[in-house]
């Protein structure tokens, strides 16, 4: 890439620049110096070149990294899209059976021609999570499975959103939730490192 790399050691990660070759923020590339082939490989947050070796590929672990040896045009185009294998052929036929008994009672595809509430589906997602957590595994009114019916209620969220169909009561966040969460995760690990 034209880059001087005598500051930077094989296998470690330096954030690099297009126009300046050090600044650092989003958008920036990351680049890699690659001990295998001993120059650099270059990702951006968006997209993930085919120059990756399989050692220090990105994708590494997820099912999706590029083979060496790999020479198909096709598997080069591939791996850079969404990997739908991915999800789970059981998660995706309980959801389906709990899609099957919405429709019955409402119709396929309803929020579509009515918007829903994002609160009414994170509620009902969360009473079946909670539901199947206190190990009821089916839902009595439907015989649905309650992690279908909860991953059920996450896709409609999701396809509603995406399609302009969400009517959007979350309540307002000032990140609160997060700094809270943050805070109580130090302490139970501050707590747990003292009691060793």
């Amino acid at each position: 890439m034209g880059r001087d790399t005598s500051e930077v050691n094989v296998g470690q990660w330096a954030p690099t620049s297009p126009a300046t070759g050090q600044a650092n923020r989003a958008g920036d590339n990351w680049a890699k110096l690659c001990g295998c082939r001993g120059h650099y490989h270059t990702i951006n947050y968006h997209e993930i070149t085919d120059k990756w070796c399989a050692e220090h590929s990105p994708l590494k672990g997820m099912g999706t990294e590029l083979k060496a040896s790999t020479t198909n045009p096709k598997d080069l185009v591939g791996v850079k899209k969404v990997s739908v294998t991915k999800l789970p052929a059981v998660a995706m036929i309980h959801a389906a059976h709990a899609l099957m008994h919405g429709a019955k009672l409402y119709g396929p595809y309803n929020w579509r021609a009515k918007k829903v509430q994002a609160e009414i589906y994170i509620d009902a997602a969360l009473r079946h999570i909670t539901s199947w957590n206190e190990r009821e595994e089916v839902a009595a009114d439907s015989g649905v499975h309650h992690l279908g019916h909860a991953i059920a209620c996450l896709a409609i969220l999701l396809d509603a959103q995406e399609t302009g169909n969400l009517v959007d009561n979350r309540p307002e966040s000032d990140g609160t939730y997060q700094k809270v969460l943050a805070r109580l995760n130090k302490t139970i690990t501050e707590a747990t490192n003292e009691s060793k």
